[in-house]
């Protein structure tokens, strides 16, 4: 979070990542930004100086698939806010839901991670993922961008079945496999949806004697995604998954990340 003022690290290791490593200079952070960094670093009177020595900096870690600050115990539903009801979430967001008191938070600052991506999840739009830093009283504080990306989950194709020989385990898969396909054209239709509600919103903008149509917030949610203005975070683990969802972001024009993707190779 930034801080008003200037602070100077000095006589400390520091790791620069994308260059040589200092093994021992300064880094001087005003207003919560680094403005120099080194082995000779000016560091005005005014600033106030932090003892480095023995010590290593280097740029904070960001983990961008986590859940942190959206649920406390597992084990407790009471601590968990990281999934809402029905298939279609993506009104839903992230950011709100963050709890900056969370025990979790203290113990990922300590282990070097600064920033995270929290995302909802275990639906097929599970909503609004949030790019936060792990300093703040409030969401707020905690806010960089309070949805840089939607979050889908692309049916699951594989798994399943029963213990008691081939022919269950056979059938319970093909269940399986015709339910996320039915899972798969719900989302499809979902997105059409969004391109055709968006088409006449622009369409009642240009021409007031169209009529009106009434809000919907699921789909007033994706139209910067089917515009290509907001990333899907798109859950996929099999190579046939993986397939799946890089055609829906083909017939969507998508921008896609792929979480998971376990069979990339």
């Amino acid at each position: 979070r930034a801080q008003g003022g200037e602070y100077a690290i000095r006589d400390a290791k520091i790791v620069t990542v994308t260059g040589a490593t200092i093994p021992k200079g300064s880094v001087l952070i005003r207003d919560g930004r680094i403005v120099a960094f080194g082995e000779r670093v000016a560091v005005p009177v005014s600033a106030k100086v932090i003892d480095g020595r023995g010590l290593s900096v280097y740029p904070g870690l960001i983990d961008s698939g986590t859940y942190l600050g959206l649920s406390e115990v597992g084990s407790v539903q009471e601590t968990r806010d990281t999934t809402e009801l029905g298939d279609f979430n993506s009104n839903a967001k992230a950011i709100v839901a963050v709890n900056p008191h969370s025990e979790l938070i203290p113990v990922a600052r300590a282990n070097g991670v600064t920033t995270v991506i929290t995302s909802p999840r275990g639906r097929l739009v599970s909503g609004q993922a949030a790019l936060i830093n792990l300093d703040g009283w409030t969401w707020q504080e905690m806010a960089v961008r309070p949805a840089v990306a939607m979050v889908m989950e692309y049916p699951r194709l594989s798994g399943g079945g029963g213990r008691f020989g081939g022919f269950q385990q056979a059938q319970g898969g093909d269940l399986l496999r015709q339910q996320a396909q039915r899972q798969v054209e719900a989302l499809k239709k979902k997105l059409e949806e969004a391109q055709a509600y968006a088409q006449a919103k622009e369409a009642r903008a240009k021409d007031s004697s169209i009529p009106y149509r009434s809000t919907d917030l699921v789909l007033e949610a994706l139209i910067p995604v089917i515009k290509g203005e907001m990333p899907v975070l798109m859950g996929a683990t099999s190579a046939a998954e993986i397939r799946g969802a890089i055609e829906i972001a083909d017939k969507f024009k998508l921008r896609l990340i792929i979480s998971g993707a376990d069979e990339a190779d």
